[in-house]
């Protein structure tokens, strides 16, 4: 064999050496890959299990289930132990603004007050989802008369309403039919639904479905008229609250003021604060002032809050 002739197939050789292993190489990378995802999926499982009896754990105990509720109610889609997380790294945040402006005893009142702030931002968030709620009663009165004069039945009414009525009454209507579904009866479905809603109209809504129903009374001139008497109290609810929102307005003004002052006079008078809590008189003119501070606003919150 001549000198070309052994350079060529030495040649040759080292080009199928080097496809293969450059074909090797791709396949243990593809190998690595493919166990390094499995290893993140069950690792992703491992966490989703854990964060799942985690959850669990604490929906079983007792403020864990109201803490549940009032997340459900609000229409807040976090788990409950997101929202503990959320709450405790907001309360952390809050008591550092509040130690730089102010001082450490109003962190620390801050910090103590943090678990019921957060229950009233959750009961105002169910009180502003159940007035919306109310005001499109008068829609779905009037969507299940129409139906009702049809000869369809109070599911599928109900369906056919949550198909068309906009947020949050179709979503609370969907609740009502997944309850339906799994085996819970329409009256009991609907009763779940008011107390889900606290309210007058709710109630009245759901009474007169159910009473209807169980009696087999005239469904379709019971549902006009609560349809005629749910818009007339739904025009005098948004009239009352047209005239009582600058007194509210004015309420949450005047607290913010409060405190910007107090903060302004913190830091134009270095230590104010603390001198003047120091002092026995100055602690009773402090708790006088955060007593009708706190006093006028509820007074004022209870004044203008709509009727439910």
């Amino acid at each position: 064999m001549s000198r070309a002739a052994l350079l060529s197939l030495a040649a040759a050789v080292a080009l199928v050496w080097i496809v293969t292993a450059q074909q090797w190489a791709a396949v243990l990378r593809q190998r690595r890959g493919f166990f390094a995802d499995a290893r993140l999926a069950a690792g992703r499982a491992s966490d989703a299990g854990r964060r799942h009896r985690l959850e669990r754990r604490v929906r079983a105990t007792g403020p864990g289930r109201q803490f549940a509720d009032l997340l459900t109610r609000a229409a807040i889609p976090v788990g409950v132990v997101d929202a503990i997380a959320i709450v405790l790294a907001a309360t952390l945040t809050a008591v550092l603004v509040t130690d730089v402006l102010f001082n450490r005893i109003v962190a620390v009142t801050v910090a103590l007050a943090g678990p019921f702030v957060v229950r009233a931002g959750l009961q105002a968030l169910i009180r502003r989802r159940a007035r919306l709620t109310i005001d499109q009663l008068p829609e779905l009165s009037g969507m299940l008369a129409g139906s009702a004069a049809a000869g369809l039945s109070v599911p599928i009414a109900l369906r056919l309403a949550a198909d068309d009525l906009p947020e949050p009454l179709a979503g609370e209507l969907r609740a009502v039919l997944h309850s339906i579904s799994v085996g819970t009866s329409t009256d009991a479905a609907l009763e779940e639904l008011a107390r889900r809603t606290p309210s007058r109209e709710m109630t009245l809504f759901v009474t007169t479905v159910v009473v209807q129903t169980r009696g087999g009374g005239d469904m379709v001139k019971a549902l006009r008229r609560l349809t005629e008497s749910l818009e007339v109290r739904r025009e005098n609810a948004r009239e009352y609250a047209s005239l009582t929102a600058g007194s509210t307005s004015t309420a949450y003004l005047m607290l913010v003021f409060g405190v910007a002052m107090t903060a302004m006079l913190q830091h134009a008078f270095p230590g104010a604060l603390d001198r003047t809590l120091a002092n026995g008189l100055g602690r009773a003119a402090v708790l006088a002032a955060v007593a009708l501070y706190a006093g006028g606003l509820i007074l004022v919150r209870r004044v203008a809050r709509r009727p439910l």
